[in-house]
């Protein structure tokens, strides 16, 4: 798994999990596409919280060592912002050159 392009402490960041979201949900859709197209922000929102607030639970000495609890809901709120900007810029029209005005 050293081959990877993120590692495991990416997720114990902000930066990290702005950048493994989009990763995430390009899986996701790879494997459900119907199901998970048009939900993308939503389920942004979702992971970023579940694997934030994870990782803060799981690895208290290095996820978020010096974050309290408020900063780290508000600044996982602003990692799911970044992370579907990223998802909606980069991978759709990047990517896919998709102009987001219809398909």
């Amino acid at each position: 798994m050293e081959n990877l392009p993120f590692k495991e402490s990416d997720l114990f960041s902000f930066g990290g999990l702005a950048l493994i979201l989009p990763m995430i949900i390009g899986g996701l859709k790879k494997l459900w596409p119907a199901w998970i197209d048009g939900k993308e922000p939503m389920l942004v929102f979702i992971l970023a919280y579940a694997l934030g607030i994870a990782a803060k639970l799981t690895a208290k000495a290095v996820a978020f060592p010096n974050v309290s609890w408020l900063g780290l809901v508000v600044g996982l709120f602003f990692v799911a912002l970044a992370a579907a900007q990223v998802h909606d810029t980069f991978v759709n029209k990047v990517i896919h050159q998709e102009d987001g005005e219809g398909k």
